[in-house]
């Protein structure tokens, strides 16, 4: 980022401490898409300097982005201001993997949820997982192994 664009960036934050949903919308704008929307003309400046981001600007862009950077303003607006709603099936569709993530961790933590730092798998993964071990076929060893989440004194003949 360049000094402006980092000025920018701290001077944003500033104006958005406290507000989660205005953190949220304020982090999206600077993290997704190495912080292109930074350079709309929803920045606001005033003669004192004074930064903030402004949503009604924002929802009245003409349609000079990119699709990807549509939705990430579209979202990023819509958490800045209740009079700006945002559809997440169509928002969403078409986002890589990078800003879907950063969405998601948006709409959190505007709810007021934090990460939470334990690696766990996704709900997806588990099912997944559980469905592949269904179709897998019988391993000698597996009779001894105790099943994933399981109680290791559990016996078939408990059953």
């Amino acid at each position: 980022m360049s000094i402006d664009v980092d000025h920018r960036a701290r001077a944003l934050r500033a104006w958005a401490r406290g507000l989660l949903p205005l953190e949220a919308a304020v982090e999206l704008l600077i993290t997704a898409l190495d912080g292109r929307l930074l350079d709309g003309p929803w920045i606001r400046k005033d003669e004192q300097g004074r930064v903030w981001f402004d949503p009604d600007v924002a929802a009245a862009e003409d349609g000079h982005l990119s699709g990807g950077e549509r939705r990430i303003l579209a979202v990023a607006t819509s958490l800045a201001g209740e009079e700006h709603p945002v559809d997440l099936g169509d928002a969403i569709t078409g986002l890589d993997h990078d800003e879907l993530r950063l969405v998601l961790w948006a709409a959190a933590h505007a709810g007021g949820l934090e990460p939470d730092p334990r690696p766990k798998p996704p709900v997806f993964a588990r099912a997944h997982a559980k469905r592949r071990r269904a179709h897998q076929p019988p391993d000698a060893d597996a009779t001894s192994a105790p099943a994933p989440g399981g109680d290791e004194n559990h016996t078939d003949e408990e059953n």
